[in-house]
């Protein structure tokens, strides 16, 4: 079980495991902000696992430099299809489209390239998504540390920046 983590101003700092979590309580450095629904018991006494901790003192963000590949563009689209939003699980399933293709001077940059299923690169060629009358679904953004969270757990949404939680 996954502890999200904010720093004192309530901004995500990233993701820890259970016990790292129960540690940080156990030490005074952080409260609970939202409780799981799971317990750990001891011979005296019953520790709620948390959902979601806030660190006592500002942690800075550690936003990260992901390097431009393939994985990572599955993991910042969260492996799923930016035209239909359908999932992606497996290799042969997902591809990489231009918004503006190669042939027409698109680049292979984080702004430039979007997961896709088979079916909708087919469908959208060598066209815009204007001109191939399909609609992309938001987030072309180069990825920070948030894409650590490609499964975020549905009671971190509120606290997650907005892009994240669509």
């Amino acid at each position: 079980m996954k502890v999200l983590v904010l720093n004192s101003s309530y901004l995500p700092t990233g993701v820890i495991n259970w016990k790292r979590g129960l540690k940080l309580l156990f030490m005074d450095k952080a409260d609970i902000i939202e409780p799981s629904s799971y317990k750990i018991r001891t011979v005296n006494r019953e520790y709620i696992i948390p959902n979601v901790i806030k660190l006592k003192t500002y942690n800075n963000i550690a936003y990260m430099d992901y390097k431009y590949c393939r994985t990572n563009i599955y993991k910042r689209d969260r492996y799923r299809c930016r035209y239909c939003n359908k999932s992606l699980k497996t290799n042969n399933s997902i591809t990489i489209d231009h918004i503006i293709p190669k042939s027409r001077g698109g680049k292979d940059t984080w702004e430039n390239t979007v997961t896709s299923c088979v079916e909708c690169n087919y469908k959208k060629k060598d066209l815009t998504p204007e001109e191939a009358g399909m609609k992309l679904l938001p987030g072309s953004l180069k990825p920070t540390y948030f894409i650590n969270l490609a499964d975020i757990n549905p009671e971190w949404v509120k606290y997650l920046p907005v892009r994240l939680a669509q």
